[in-house]
């Protein structure tokens, strides 16, 4: 058998261990021969280490990150863009819930507000003008208005409390209808007592036609008022 086989027994090196087997063969050779190995037996020696050794490595997997994979924190192919686009998706629903829900809360509120039925406020635009307790002074112009601007005040406010006190008396659809009657009262009263003051239009008398006709609507309410509120208070 070949020295050089009988040594390697038919085993594969790896290159690390070249050196070493080469160094162990010489040992060996001169241990059992008392002689140093021959130069044909050295050269065979390295030839056969070094045929071994320069063969090609075997095919290893590569563990290098390829360049397509995405960056650090996404362990899968397009995990990542996916992520941000849930991410976007909830941001926007939480955006619309929570503007629908104040919308909604608006919307009720609003609806609400319009169905509590409220009494009108009578609000009188003129400036009051005086009334003089002498009969001479109240045959003027100036004084027959002031007269009357003093009774349609006086009267405004015994038609609101009446108002006030019937508004308690009713449930609330009657509530609602009363209210919206008042309001309409208010319109005719206006209304009509412009109509009785244009046939006097730019006159001295006009305004004093339109006050003593507020004054006679005002009071002919008020007992309409006060009958309908002994009727709820006897019922």
């Amino acid at each position: 058998m070949n020295p050089v086989d009988a040594h390697l027994g038919k085993r594969e090196l790896s290159p690390l261990s070249a050196a070493e087997a080469l160094d162990s063969f010489e040992a060996g050779e001169t241990a059992t021969t008392k002689t140093k190995p021959t130069t044909e037996a050295r050269s065979a020696m390295r030839g056969a280490i070094f045929d071994v050794t320069s063969a090609d490595p075997p095919n290893v997997p590569s563990r290098d990150i390829p360049e397509h994979w995405p960056r650090r924190g996404c362990r899968r192919r397009n995990v990542c863009p996916k992520i941000r686009v849930m991410r976007r998706a909830a941001v926007f629903l939480m955006v619309a819930l929570t503007v629908a829900g104040c919308a909604s809360d608006n919307d009720q509120r609003g609806r609400a507000t319009a169905a509590r039925p409220t009494l009108p406020r009578i609000h009188e635009g003129f400036t009051l003008l005086p009334c003089a307790r002498k009969n001479p002074a109240r045959g003027s112009t100036l004084g027959l208005e002031g007269c009357a601007e003093h009774e349609i005040l006086r009267t405004d406010k015994t038609i609101m409390a009446n108002e006030r006190a019937i508004f308690v008396l009713l449930h609330a659809d009657g509530r609602s209808a009363f209210a919206k009657a008042e309001r309409s009262w208010l319109a005719y009263r206006a209304a009509y007592c412009d109509a009785r003051a244009s046939s006097y239009k730019g006159g001295s008398v006009a305004p004093v036609i339109f006050g003593t006709c507020r004054a006679t609507i005002n009071r002919g309410h008020l007992r309409a008022l006060s009958a309908f509120r002994r009727e709820l208070q006897n019922r």
